[in-house]
């Protein structure tokens, strides 16, 4: 079990930076999730990985999300049917092995979320 090859470009074709704005004292946390449709009743799952934006007094500087936010990290035991439906436990964003890829966004008091999108190469 682990990575293997994406079969969607999308997911390689950019990179995602994000950063926390606004008063500081604020977090959100984003975790990417999707259906699994390998299941009899499909059901959300979630990545066992998210990111935590924490805002600071301060200048708040970008990080570099994309493995988090364009791949879901499937737990190999929780999520045993996506595994073996996907081929492994790092599924790329708009595999077709799942559906309905969607960012679950936590809010506690950040205000602002900046997300920015490059191509790959810029």
């Amino acid at each position: 079990m682990g990575k293997r090859p994406s079969r969607s470009p999308a997911p390689g074709t950019y990179t995602v930076w994000a950063r926390a704005l606004g008063t500081p004292g604020g977090q959100a946390k984003i975790t990417t999730c999707a259906t699994d449709i390998s299941l009899t009743t499909p059901a959300v799952i979630c990545s066992t990985l998210n990111e935590v934006f924490v805002r600071e007094t301060g200048g708040s500087k970008f990080r570099n999300v994309t493995d988090a936010l364009t791949t879901i990290t499937l737990d190999p035991v929780a999520d045993a049917a996506a595994v073996t439906a996907c081929g492994g436990t790092t599924v790329s964003l708009f595999d077709p092995c799942l559906q309905g890829f969607f960012w679950q966004y936590d809010n506690n008091g950040l205000k602002l979320l900046q997300v920015r999108f490059y191509p790959k190469g810029a």
